[in-house]
């Protein structure tokens, strides 16, 4: 039996060096330039879809504070006109107590004059009253002249 011979010849080498060199490199190239942009697409949509995901979920909390502050501002309103229309009253109670003090003050000045004036109506008719002296002090009086 023949021993095989392993080793190459150099012309082998070279073809298959050649080979390497014509289709693996340049298809490895291609492959690794491929693989490249694929990755780079996918990053920049995976990008894209994180940034317009984020955008949403801020945009959401964004408008729900909008809509927060929309309706405090409504119940901020309201309560702005009812404490108008509370002043509004109270004025117009605060008027009508002055007006009511106004006239209690005068009646009052009324009922104090007409209670004087009763009084010295009241004093006068009894110090005209000869009866009424008498009674009071006992002694006789006569047309105005007081005998004890």
């Amino acid at each position: 039996m023949a021993q095989k011979n392993e080793e190459l010849t150099l012309r082998a080498q070279s073809a298959i060096r050649s080979y390497l060199l014509r289709i693996v490199a340049p298809l490895g190239t291609v492959a690794t330039i491929v693989a490249f942009i694929v990755g780079y697409g996918i990053q920049n949509v995976a990008e894209k879809s994180a940034g317009a995901d984020a955008f949403k979920a801020a945009s959401d909390r964004m408008l729900g504070f909008v809509s927060q502050a929309s309706q405090a501002t409504a119940r901020a309103d309201a309560a702005a006109k009812a404490s108008d229309a509370m002043l509004n009253k109270l004025d117009e109670v605060l008027l009508n107590a002055k007006r009511i003090e106004s006239k209690l003050k005068l009646a009052n000045a009324t009922i104090v004059q007409q209670s004087d004036k009763l009084a010295t109506d009241v004093a006068e008719k009894l110090l005209a009253d000869d009866e009424y002296k008498t009674r009071l002090t006992g002694a006789t009086v006569k047309s105005g002249v007081w005998r004890g």
